[in-house]
């Protein structure tokens, strides 16, 4: 018999509160087990950065969609919507998607060319060491 959260809660006598700390102190100890597991297969920056640069590209792909349109996209388009309403969501996802596009038409040949780890380390090299700092702190902010 499947029982609903609610019937759980009673008859445990737990709080919503204990219920969802120990999900996230599950999910914290299944993460460190993974990251475990994953520092033993790897052995190079290559192989923790960019998978030793052998994932295929629908993976690279989904990977990349996945990171930009993630919590950051999330969020800016709540506060959109409720800023401008529906409106103002209309151009979160097209301006990602477009800007994806014109990276990866434009720039990743030449990253992966001069075996760059990172958008950052083609603007260090490119540039001069402030504007890669400051770029490093905005992809920490949005991580």
């Amino acid at each position: 018999m499947l029982l609903s959260f609610e019937a759980l809660n009673k008859k445990n006598n737990m709080s919503t509160q204990t219920i969802i700390l120990i999900g996230v102190g599950v999910y914290i100890v299944i993460m460190l087990a993974v990251g475990i597991y994953s520092s033993k297969k790897t052995h190079s920056i290559a192989e923790f950065a960019v998978a030793g640069r052998s994932m295929p590209l629908w993976l690279c792909a989904t990977t990349i969609v996945a990171t930009w349109f993630g919590g950051g996209m999330m969020i800016g388009g709540a506060g959109a919507a409720y800023d401008d309403g529906m409106l103002g969501v209309i151009a979160d996802p097209f301006g990602g998607a477009l800007c994806l596009v014109l990276i990866g038409l434009f720039f990743v040949r030449l990253i992966r060319r001069l075996r760059f780890y990172s958008f950052v380390e083609f603007i260090d090299n490119a540039l001069e060491r402030r504007p890669a700092q400051s770029a490093d702190l905005s992809q920490q902010r949005r991580a």
